[in-house]
């Protein structure tokens, strides 16, 4: 089906006047049926000042466009290189950062391997003063069960030396 405002407005007339006949042929190709008087080439030389004036000024115009959005797009370039480049000097930063970071998080990990040694050595050490406070102590009750106090001659042999090495062992580090 033809295209009948689009076939008038391309040869210049109103679409609402065009009422031309139209034929299919045997193979299925459309004919339009054209009034011989609009078949006629028209001269339009008389216009053609008034179109290459249209399309300078366009021509004009359309430049004057794309060189203002490439200059605005040239602007945009820039601050877009000047974001990045300083986020890259952040992100810099911040992996210098994280490396300083991670550097100390080493260091306090070696700190507190070290404490938790120092820790279990001193709990073992405070079992063992407990041992021997406890066996001091049995020591003592049995003593104060026979009454006797008993001084030895020579010297660490008594409970009381046993006792003060005890407390050396556990205060001294």
């Amino acid at each position: 089906m033809a295209n009948w405002p689009k076939s008038a407005t391309l040869i210049g007339i109103q679409p609402k006047l065009v009422r031309w006949g139209r034929q299919k042929d045997n193979r299925g190709v459309l004919r339009i049926l054209v009034p011989p008087e609009w078949a006629a080439s028209r001269d339009k030389s008389t216009d053609m000042p008034a179109i290459q004036a249209a399309i300078t000024s366009l021509q004009a115009a359309f430049d004057a466009a794309l060189s203002a959005a490439l200059s605005a797009k040239d602007g945009e370039i820039a601050t877009l290189r000047e974001t990045l480049s300083a986020e890259r000097g952040r992100a810099d930063r911040a992996v210098a950062a994280m490396a300083g970071l991670n550097e100390h998080l080493a260091d306090l990990r070696a700190k507190l391997a070290d404490a938790q040694a120092e820790l279990v050595g001193a709990q073992t050490a405070q079992g063992e003063a407990e041992a021997d406070a406890a066996e001091l102590s049995q020591v003592e009750a049995e003593r104060r069960a026979r009454g006797l106090w008993r001084v030895s001659g020579r010297r660490g042999g008594g409970v009381r030396d046993r006792l003060m090495v005890v407390l050396l062992v556990v205060l001294e580090p």
